[in-house]
């Protein structure tokens, strides 16, 4: 390459995942947390806040069960290792 070459790069800046929280639910009598969601990127990793990474089953969906667990608060927020996110109520049972 010389000089005169020009190089067109192209930054994806901002492009982030769509993370949909599909279930939050805390069973009181168990003191059991349990989320499930899915993202629009399969390579991404995904966390729920404060409690811990989450894992990916067949279907895509990934999952995380947690026992011995306070109560979780009002929401859960999910977090994508491709930059998205979302947060939704949790549902106590």
């Amino acid at each position: 390459m010389s000089n005169s070459d020009d190089v067109l790069v192209t930054v994806n800046e901002g492009v982030k995942d769509t993370v949909t929280i599909t279930k939050a639910e805390y069973r009181s009598k168990n003191k059991q947390l349990n989320v499930e969601a899915i993202s629009d990127d399969s390579s991404a990793v995904l966390t729920v806040v404060g409690y811990g990474q989450m894992q990916k089953k067949r279907n895509g969906v990934y999952a995380l069960k947690k026992d011995n667990v306070a109560s979780p608060g009002a929401t859960i927020t999910v977090t994508s290792s491709s930059g998205g996110s979302d947060t939704e109520n949790v549902r106590y049972i």
